[in-house]
């Protein structure tokens, strides 16, 4: 009762086609059953379809299925049902055999089976008479049926990617049979009933175990395309020749030595592939292949080429790549359409003149050569590449013209020529011989991809592979190690700084960028000064560490002393601590790695240190205790490799307690010094304290007397008699927010900073610091800090008394000075008749000095 009436809308609709591919269908749609009479094209292709119901194979008038890419597991008998289906595609699906009831399908012409696990054909499947198309890629198949050369009507057949090792004898009988593909299996020899097989225009034998071809296969007359590569192929049979319309031979990766005569009767061939081959030579009669354009001959043991190649009027590309070619023949200037020429990796040395009569040539490739010039001819070519190095950052060069010394012929040269000798990026081909057999040389040659088993005995090794943390993990990290007291003394703890520690901190610092922060890592580089022991020590003329200006004026007091001259014979300079205020907002971190030279007399010092200068930037506002963060590693006494200098083990914290607590004595006597040392007036007025800071003080200056002991007199002294003085003086240094200004060097046990002597120097002066302000200088010698002798410390115990000394550091220093202490007395022919010495004050030397 409930029957369809006709006059009713969507009854009886005439469907005869319905795409549903890429839908994600999971199963065949029902209303797709509706259209039983009249649906001929259905596409259900890419979709999650597992199982075909039934009713499915209602579909009596479908010409045209495709249900490849689905998850099909099973393909029923009920397939017979389609007896007028023409194409089916049942491709990439899970389908484990054929139903032998596919036979009935004899409309069938075009079928693709191909990537199913499917091991075997059906004994019916030769029955399919009217087969012209049919893929069987990507299967698990072994053999073919006996019978299979009774599908006569075959024109295309794609086996691609199987297990096959013979072919049957039928398949003589596919006589209208054009493309054969055979690809990827496992055929050892071709049998010679293939040749019988007068309409293949296509054959593809790639990948697979052959050692020969047949003579039957120069039977071939109407084929195009031969592909023979990754084969073990070590001759050609001469009846290759009989391919007359062949275009396209590929014969890569084989073992061919030679190529025979009858590859000079391919005169329709336009692509030649003989890539890593053993070819020695090429046959001299392959320029009869005058149709020829593209020549692949890379990877092979070429040391010359045929003179017979310039007949290649036709030829566009030639690739001799890694090969051994020494000289090319000028004949290639016949090759009047070659475009692209890739001569890389060879053992050429010179160019002919004739390449540039190939006029349309524009990439020219010689990287990896002996070549000392290009000739100059090749002005006449519009290249639009040349290439002379692997390393060529721009594919065209300027070129200038030169002549050749030996032939007196016009060049072409520039900043690439003559080539270097090529270090190629695997040398295992580099390191083969000429005197080597082939069969050395091709043990290292790979045809194919191949995975190399795992050990099961792995090596054990000291590295261990660590997660890598993330960004904000690493911050997180250093702000915990950086945030320990940094006023902690340990056995290692020193203000200088390795360079390695200086770049880690700075890259945690590089966040956020303080306006008056900086951090500088400075390396000198520093050669030998070789001087007369005669002549007088040379004071350092350059700063050897980058030290930040200070921001503010400082206050200062100092008072000078003489002492007796010291003289040495040359400089040597000593890894450089800056002493930077423990507190403050802005301040300038110094670390510098500096190099020693050799001092005159050493014999065994011959080589000189080198080292870099790096910026960053410290963080300024990070947090509270950024600034009291100690660094990881601590320098010590290293001994300098040029000298004999043995590390001093002796700094032990009890030593370092006792300074430290001599230092904190001394700063409570400097608070009781006399007016005329330090004119600072304590005030708790915090505003007269500021406009203290914010005024530049004038230093004074005290001399104490020391005896007086003349120095050398130069020859040359025509103006005055002078004298080389050692003076002492006392200098007073307020530390301000940006620190001392001033770097120390040397110590006992480390590597002298002037002559022999292993004194504490001032090695850096900030220019316009507090330091420079009170009358520091480069080369001063440090012998007291706030009343602690430092003579005979180390460099690490001088950095402690630094640190230690409080707002006001009292140093007593040791400099060099050239006095004036006479003048000549002329008599009247111009002569010196007497130099008259004027005996002058202690004090008013000194007041002079002031």
């Amino acid at each position: 009762m409930f029957k369809c009436i006709p006059i009713f809308k969507g009854c009886n609709r005439q469907v005869e086609f319905v795409d549903k591919r890429h839908c994600s269908l999971p199963s065949v749609p029902e209303e797709i059953l509706r259209y039983s009479r009249t649906l001929e094209e259905l596409f259900l292709d890419a979709n999650h379809i597992r199982d075909l119901p039934k009713n499915f194979f209602r579909l009596h008038r479908l010409r045209k299925l495709g249900l490849s890419d689905n998850e099909i597991a099973r393909l029923p008998p009920d397939i017979q049902n389609f007896e007028n289906l023409v194409e089916l595609d049942v491709s990439r699906n899970d389908i484990p055999d054929i139903p032998d009831d596919i036979k009935h399908l004899q409309s069938l012409q075009v079928a693709d089976f191909s990537s199913n696990p499917i091991p075997k054909l059906p004994a019916g499947f030769s029955q399919l008479k009217n087969l012209t198309v049919l893929g069987l890629n990507d299967m698990s198949l072994t053999t073919l049926p006996v019978d299979f050369g009774c599908l006569t009507q075959l024109e295309s057949l794609e086996l691609r990617e199987n297990l096959l090792k013979h072919l049957p004898e039928s398949i003589r009988q596919l006589t209208k049979l054009k493309r054969l593909d055979l690809g990827d299996n496992e055929i050892q020899e071709l049998p010679p009933y293939l040749g019988y097989l007068p309409g293949l225009h296509e054959l593809w034998l790639d990948h697979n175990q052959l050692e020969r071809l047949p003579p039957e296969i120069g039977l071939l007359t109407n084929l195009t395309y031969l592909d023979v590569s990754e084969n073990r192929l070590e001759k050609l049979p001469n009846e290759i020749g009989g391919l007359i319309n062949l275009t396209d031979l590929d014969l890569s990766q084989n073992l061919l030595e030679t190529l025979p005569d009858g590859i000079a009767k391919l005169s329709r061939l336009t692509i030649l592939k003989l890539d890593q081959n053993r070819l020695q030579m090429l046959n001299p009669t392959i320029g009869s292949c005058v149709s020829m354009q593209e020549l692949i001959l890379t990877e092979n043991f070429l040391s010359e080429l045929p003179v017979s190649i310039g007949q290649m009027t036709k030829l566009s590309n030639l690739n001799v790549d890694r090969n051994s070619l020494e000289k090319l023949p000028a004949e290639m200037g016949n090759c009047a359409n070659l475009g692209v020429l890739s001569l890389r990796d060879n053992k050429l040395k010179r160019l002919p003149p004739e390449l540039g009569n190939c006029s349309v040539l524009h990439v020219l490739d010689v990287s990896g050569n002996q070549l000392q010039y290009l000739p100059y001819t090749l002005v006449n070519l519009q290249l639009k590449a040349v290439w002379l190095s692997e390393n060529q950052a721009q594919p065209l060069l300027t070129f200038q013209p030169d002549t050749d010394e030996a032939t007196g012929e016009q060049v072409l040269t520039c900043f690439l020529l003559p080539q270097q000798e090529y270090q190629p990026i695997t040398p295992a081909r580099e390191l083969e011989t000429d005197s080597d057999g082939w069969e050395e040389r091709e043990a290292s040659r790979t045809h194919s991809v191949k995975f190399s088993e795992e050990s099961t005995q792995e090596k054990d090794t000291p590295f261990v592979r660590q997660n890598t943390p993330h960004p904000k993990e690493l911050k997180a990290k250093a702000h915990k190690l950086f945030a320990k007291d940094r006023t902690r003394v340990d056995d290692g703890n020193l203000d200088t700084v390795s360079e390695e520690i200086s770049a880690k901190y700075a890259a945690n610092a590089t966040d956020k960028i303080g306006a008056n922060s900086t951090i500088v890592e400075n390396v000198a580089e520093t050669k030998p000064i070789y001087e007369n022991h005669q002549q007088q020590s040379l004071s350092p003329k350059t700063p050897t560490a980058a030290v930040s200006f200070a921001q503010q004026p400082a206050v200062v007091q100092t008072a000078g002393v003489q002492s007796q001259p010291d003289v040495s014979a040359a400089t040597v300079h000593e890894p450089i601590t800056n002493v930077a205020p423990e507190h403050g907002n802005s301040g300038v971190i110094v670390t510098t790695a500096a190099v020693t030279a050799s001092a005159a007399g050493d014999d065994d010092d011959e080589d000189f240190d080198e080292s870099e200068r790096k910026v960053g930037f410290q963080v300024e506002g990070e947090d509270d205790d950024f600034y009291k963060r100690p660094m990881k590693l601590h320098r010590r006494d290293t001994p300098h490799h040029l000298k004999n200098k043995r590390v001093q083990h002796n700094v032990i914290d009890k030593k370092s307690s006792e300074i430290l607590a001599n230092a904190l004595n001394q700063e409570k006597k400097t608070a009781q010094l006399p007016p005329v040392q330090s004119p600072i007036q304590e005030n708790e007025d915090a505003e007269q304290i500021e406009q203290q800071e914010q005024q530049p003080f004038v230093a004074s200056i005290s001399p104490i007397p020391p005896p007086i002991v003349p120095g050398p007199l130069p020859d040359d002294a025509v103006d005055g008699l002078t004298e080389l003085r050692l003076e002492q003086y006392e200098i007073h240094i307020e530390r301000t927010t940006a620190g001392l200004g001033l770097s120390i060097a040397g110590g006992r046990g480390s590597t002298p900073f002037k002559g022999d002597d292993e004194g504490i120097f001032i090695s850096r002066v900030t220019e316009g610091g507090p330091a420079d302000l009170a009358g520091l200088k480069v080369g001063d010698k440090v012998l007291k800090v706030n009343g602690i002798n430092v003579v005979d410390a180390d460099h690490y115990q001088a950095v402690q008394v630094l640190k230690a000394c409080g707002a006001v550091l009292v140093l007593v220093v040791e400099r060099e000075v050239t006095r004036l202490i006479g003048h000549p007395v002329f008599s009247e022919d111009g002569s010196v008749s007497q130099i008259s010495v004027e005996a002058r004050p202690l004090a008013a030397v000194a007041a002079a000095a002031a």
